[in-house]
């Protein structure tokens, strides 16, 4: 089990030290990262030593925040329920217990989920926020949640079945008037019906944050709530969903619908009714540039916009022009981040140079047209300073002649997608300039085992690499390059798709094998004394024992 805790206020003045040592490390680094980074159990034998090294309790009060992260069984579970454990941290705020899988049951308690969680939620009273993803939470757990101080609730993986204790809207709309000041909502796994949205803008005035998942149409009328401003679902709403936002006051600041059944009427409400509106994330496919006008033209403080539903509906085109993107680009000149997906085939240079013209902050850029060439790369590298992501996948005729300029202007790059077929090793050399980059995908059938190279020499920081068409790179190469580059977790070539795990284990087989040649360095040197200077050696097995027997080598 790991705990995590986060010091929010200054450290109170200490000079009580258990010894020599314990004197020469810094106050502040030995409570605020030493002893957080240790396992309960350890912490409390840390604890034990004395007055002096009880730090952890002396600044319990300026800690509030503790992360679990812990696996079934062992002893270390049982420490998180040990009253010596929880009186240190009296002040504990927000609890996030994701990675919780429990089997250790007080004896006083079923072996259960529930009354763990029950226990530990008892012991942490001024508790404003809580996240739990676990699929064995019940009905019985839900009292232990009734704390009106709590501000931010998220409940993941709920169980959605017909069991008589699974959690059910009923069972959820019976909690909301126990959480007056609650200011962020994350329910999945749960059905939620349009009478806990309408609860919810009774009861949770405060309300700003809602995701959830399993609602309807009717579900709309969730945004009654007067506060809020950001609402997220994956559930396969229509337009009538975005009637029923108020024709005035709304504050709604950011929309993540992931309905493929959105038209450019339900935008049209979004835009007339939301002017406040700063980000927009939809998967849907019928929507037309007349849709995506209404909101640009209603919101002048767009910052976000992302249409994703090329991903979900293969063959289809997002019906979005030149002069569309020309005029959505005018009209939002704040325009931050904008996602296209890979069916916006109307798309070509003259549309990039019109977004790059009227977006100098561009940070993000992504579109999937085939049309596009070098110059809407050189449109960016000019216009828009602040690129961070550029995603550029569908175009093949993107060459090495931009690449030039990518370090220079783009200093903080860290995610770059070409489909360019004639980038080569130089291409790639130029990019490896990028010492920021985490994320690179290249799909030219000109890269060799050298672009490897570049890239290990330079991108210290890469995570992810995606190589299509790239046949010339072999897998010799490519375990070198996740040897050398110990951040990767993700490695896709023709030849195979290497995951973490499988990144991690050629990293192991590699300090093996050095140490099977370090091992046998020292055999071949022992066999020259003979087999009673072997045997010598292998009682010893110390530094100290090599050194002798090089000495009886020279007698």
């Amino acid at each position: 089990m790991t705990a995590l805790v986060r010091r929010t206020t200054p450290l109170p003045p200490c000079n009580l030290l258990p010894s020599a040592q314990a004197r020469s490390i810094p106050t502040a680094l030995f409570t605020s990262i030493i002893l957080p980074f240790l396992d309960l159990r350890n912490q409390r034998s840390c604890l034990r030593i004395n007055h002096a090294c009880n730090l952890l309790g002396q600044v319990a009060f300026s800690w509030n925040d503790l992360k679990v992260s812990m696996k079934s069984g062992g002893h270390s579970e049982e420490d998180l329920f040990r009253p010596e454990f929880t009186k240190r941290f009296p002040r504990i705020l927000h609890l996030d217990l994701s990675s919780w899988e429990t089997s250790w049951s007080p004896e006083d308690q079923k072996s259960t989920f529930d009354g763990q969680l029950s226990i530990l939620l008892a012991r942490f009273p001024d508790l404003q926020s809580i996240l739990i993803k676990s699929d064995q939470m019940t009905i019985h757990a839900l009292p232990a949640l009734a704390n009106p101080k709590l501000e931010s609730i998220s409940l993941e993986d709920l169980r959605l079945n017909s069991d008589s204790v699974a959690i059910e809207t009923d069972h959820l709309e019976s909690m909301l008037p126990h959480w007056p000041q609650l200011r962020s909502l994350k329910i999945s796994g749960a059905e939620l019906s349009p009478n806990f949205a309408l609860l919810l803008s009774q009861y949770c005035l405060l309300i700003e944050n809602i995701t959830v998942s399993y609602i309807n149409d009717a579900f709309g009328r969730v945004f009654a709530c007067p506060n809020l401003r950001r609402l997220s679902t994956d559930s396969l709403i229509t337009d009538d969903f975005l009637s029923l936002i108020p024709t005035h006051g709304s504050k709604i600041e950011d929309i993540n619908l992931m309905s493929l059944n959105i038209t450019d009427r339900g935008l049209s409400f979004l835009g007339e009714r939301c002017p406040m509106l700063r980000s927009v994330q939809l998967d849907s496919m019928r929507i037309t540039g007349e849709g995506i006008l209404s909101i640009a033209q209603n919101c002048r403080d767009l910052e976000e916009i992302s249409l994703t539903g090329g991903y979900a509906v293969d063959g289809c085109e997002l019906d979005i022009s030149d002069q569309t993107l020309g005029q959505l680009a005018a009209h939002c000149p704040k325009l931050r981040s904008l996602v296209l997906s890979a069916g916006c085939t109307q798309i070509s240079d003259g549309g990039v140079a019109r977004l790059a013209k009227h977006c100098p902050q561009l940070e993000r850029c992504s579109i999937g047209s085939p049309r596009l060439t070098d110059k809407s790369i050189y449109h960016l590298l000019h216009n828009c300073p602040q690129i961070k992501h550029l995603r550029l996948y569908s175009s093949t005729a993107i060459s090495n002649k931009p690449l030039v300029r990518l370090a220079s202007r783009w200093p903080f790059l860290q995610s770059l997608h070409l489909g360019g077929l004639s980038i080569t090793d130089e291409g790639v050399r130029h990019i490896s300039q990028c010492s920021k980059l985490q994320t690179l995908g290249l799909s030219s059938p000109q890269l060799t085992n050298k672009s490897l190279e570049f890239l290990a020499k330079n991108c210290l920081r890469l995570k992810k690499c995606f190589f299509q068409h790239s046949e010339q790179i072999t897998e010799k190469a490519v375990q070198s390059f996740a040897i050398q580059c110990c951040n990767l977790e993700r490695f896709s070539y023709p030849k195979d798709t290497l995951s973490d795990r499988d990144l991690q284990s050629i990293r192991t087989s590699e300090e093996n094998k050095k140490r099977l040649i370090h091992n046998a360095k020292i055999i071949g040197t022992l066999l020259l004394f003979g087999s009673g200077s072997y045997l010598v050696a292998g009682t010893s097995g110390t530094a100290q024992g090599l050194a002798l027997l090089y000495a009886m080598r020279s007698l």
